[in-house]
């Protein structure tokens, strides 16, 4: 930094130590923000609630227990006696909220294991077919195993691939199924140069 202040250059980094966590050994984003003079986002916009933002400053600070306790104070923490039970509780929420709100808005059903997210899809696949949100899918063949795809469908690509320009963890949209062919939508992420 010694250097870049001689030469009068100024250097803007952007980011959250805590969401970006460095490929090789060491951690320089975290170090630089602890030497030097940083500017810190406080103020919380995403969240209207008063009782949303406390719980997304525990949640930040690392008092993940804290947030839980705050949902669930607030009714916002379902507990289930098994998996299964809990998928189907997840279900039935997603199809109601289908029912209530615009098919199209987004929706997001997480679980820590692979297994598991497989599980939650069939199910609210079955529920969509069941309910007729779904349009007609076809089956491909995936390294996670055969899968069913549809227009509209949400995917998360799970590594990085150059020739397809995406990255691990960006989502798409399936825009048309073909016999074998699967086009998905998504935005390009920026080149680094």
């Amino acid at each position: 930094m010694g250097q870049l202040q001689q030469r009068g250059c100024k250097v803007v980094l952007v980011g959250d130590p805590d969401q970006l966590q460095p490929i090789q050994a060491g951690k320089p984003f975290r170090d630089i923000t602890q030497n030097n003079d940083t500017a810190r986002l406080t103020e919380i916009r995403r969240q209207k609630s008063a009782w949303q933002r406390m719980a997304s400053r525990d949640l930040a600070n690392g008092h993940t227990e804290m947030a839980l306790q705050t949902y669930a104070d607030q009714g916002a923490v379902n507990k289930s006696s098994d998996r299964d039970q809990a998928i189907m509780a997840l279900v039935d929420d997603y199809v109601v909220d289908c029912e209530r709100n615009d098919p199209g808005t987004t929706r997001l059903a997480m679980a820590h294991r692979r297994i598991d997210v497989h599980a939650i899809n069939q199910a609210i696949r079955s529920a969509r077919n069941a309910s007729g949100l779904t349009k007609q899918e076809t089956l491909f063949k995936t390294d996670s195993g055969p899968r069913a795809f549809a227009n509209g469908d949400r995917i998360l690509f799970t590594r990085n691939d150059e020739i397809l320009g995406v990255r691990n963890g960006m989502l798409g949209t399936v825009t048309n199924v073909g016999d074998r062919q699967l086009c998905v939508a998504y935005m390009r992420p920026a080149k680094h140069r």
